[in-house]
């Protein structure tokens, strides 16, 4: 995946890219764990793979609709 939005933008901000690819993927990571155990601990489990399920649609939406190539000129 980053290796696509670095080819998105101009060469010279790749570096940007990289780092904010990197701060979502850990700030990702770091407030998943405790929501999802306290959803399985507060509702059930179906509801915990419920709240997976539309995150991971919601995101692949998102990226869908936000990530276009870049024209080319030929």
């Amino acid at each position: 995946m980053m290796v696509y939005l670095m080819s998105l933008q101009s060469p010279g901000s790749t570096g940007v890219i990289m780092m904010l690819y990197a701060e979502v993927e850990n700030i990702g990571g770091i407030a998943a764990n405790p929501a999802l155990g306290y959803v399985y601990a507060a509702f059930c489990p179906f509801s915990s793979l419920l709240l997976i399920s539309c995150v991971l649609i919601v995101t692949s939406g998102i990226s869908a609709i936000k990530l276009k190539t870049a024209p080319t000129s030929s």
